[in-house]
């Protein structure tokens, strides 16, 4: 699926660092796509989107801030795993480790 190939290429895209790096703006205009239609997509998709707004959300604290909300908002991911003893992905989780949080200078 073509969504998929882009969801995956901007979560490479967070890793990116200097010149290569899209602009905050660029990221922030992402998420808030995102936010407006992962629940209405399939699972897969859902995935995708989870990964790249966690990639985002690693990038800074403004970033952090708006990939929390709306992670917060969709809640965890559920998902079939092979084995069926996984539980759902909550990239809120991801975005609230406090050894996140101190890299990014979040106090709270």
């Amino acid at each position: 699926q073509i969504i998929v190939l882009f969801l995956q290429f901007f979560f490479e895209a967070s890793k990116f660092s200097g010149k290569k790096a899209p602009s905050e703006a660029f990221f922030l205009e992402h998420i808030q796509l995102i936010a407006q239609t992962m629940e209405n997509e399939l699972e897969g998709i859902q995935m995708a989107m989870g990964l790249a707004l966690m990639g985002f959300g690693k990038r800074g604290a403004v970033l952090s801030t708006a990939a929390l909300k709306v992670a917060t908002a969709v809640g965890p991911i559920q998902f079939k795993s092979a084995s069926g003893q996984c539980e759902p992905f909550s990239v809120a989780k991801h975005l609230t480790t406090d050894t996140l949080r101190s890299r990014l200078g979040i106090v709270g």
